[in-house]
């Protein structure tokens, strides 16, 4: 596959996620996913149709109410099952409850497989300012321990 030009809608093979190609460099793409910045091989990218307004509208998280209660609101969300783009929006908003509710801190279980979604959260994390910091679980890589700032 020829490189992508920048500003056009690419498909993630596997995943059949869209994105819009942000920088070309060698054998990589990088790629704006809904709010995600990714990175994918060349050969895990095909070129798509630009989405319409009422297609990005559909893939985008609903409305929803947060409820600032911490008897109910979980320490830890599991992702197992999901496709990337659901993950990183489950995370979103496990973080938005977890912070209302006063949480110090958030673990999220994904699971190690082939490392799609932890290799998200790493793009994910940094660029959300209430996170301080995160890390993996020293006996079970499968899961990432997110800490907040201070309130």
């Amino acid at each position: 596959m020829t490189s992508p030009p920048v500003g056009s809608t690419v498909k993630l093979r596997r995943t059949r996620t869209t994105g819009i190609v942000e920088k070309v460099s060698g054998d990589w793409v990088e790629l704006l996913v809904g709010s995600v910045r990714m990175r994918a091989r060349m050969s895990e990218v095909e070129l798509s149709a630009p989405t319409s307004k009422k297609e990005e509208t559909t893939t985008r998280s609903k409305p929803y109410t947060l409820v600032a209660d911490s008897r109910h609101t979980p320490e830890s969300i599991d992702l197992h099952g999901l496709r990337v783009h659901e993950a990183l929006l489950k995370t979103e908003e496990a973080i938005d409850r977890a912070l209302l509710a006063g949480l110090s801190r958030l673990s999220i279980i994904h699971g190690v497989g082939m490392g799609k979604i932890m290799d998200a959260l790493d793009g994910l994390l940094p660029q959300l300012p209430s996170v301080a910091h995160f890390a993996r679980d020293t006996k079970n890589p499968g899961v990432t321990h997110v800490y907040f700032h201070a309130a």
